[in-house]
């Protein structure tokens, strides 16, 4: 199983909750779940929901709570399915090297150097790639960031 990631920014005021509607593209109908806000201000809002197939391709929408139980018209969020595995990656000798990966809940690549003698464990969305000489292993275990 894998995680959608959601990832909105909030009206203002923001509200105290909201409701994530999400289904696969080819479902029928939507799964709901109601979530707190995560401040009262944020410029985006997280959210991670377990549980789906990766590689699936998910239509989300997020409601925010208006109060007396009412809430607003749905609108559509950027989201992802990924499955997201942990990697250690150790520079054993020599200079600097450069580790490469895709974070869990991005489709951004990242790059973070370790000096000689140092390692790194990230949560990664496919195998990570580095300078020659970096160890790479996978501890082959599910992350959530």
């Amino acid at each position: 199983m894998s995680t959608l990631y959601v990832k909105f920014t909030p009206p203002s005021p923001a509200p105290s909750q909201y409701k994530i509607r999400y289904k696969q593209t080819t479902d029928p109908s939507y799964t709901e779940l109601v979530v707190t806000a995560t401040t009262p201000t944020p410029a985006t809002e997280d959210y991670s929901i377990t549980g789906v197939t990766s590689g699936v391709n998910y239509n989300v929408e997020v409601q925010s709570y208006c109060g007396d139980g009412v809430y607003s018209a749905g609108f559509a969020v950027i989201s992802s399915s990924q499955t997201c595995v942990q990697w250690e990656a150790d520079n054993l000798s020599g200079p600097t090297k450069t580790l490469n990966y895709v974070p869990c809940g991005s489709t951004l690549p990242t790059a973070h150097s370790i000096v000689s003698g140092g390692s790194y464990t990230v949560c990664a969305v496919g195998t990570p790639t580095g300078s020659a000489g970096l160890v790479i292993t996978n501890s082959g275990i599910s992350c959530t960031p």
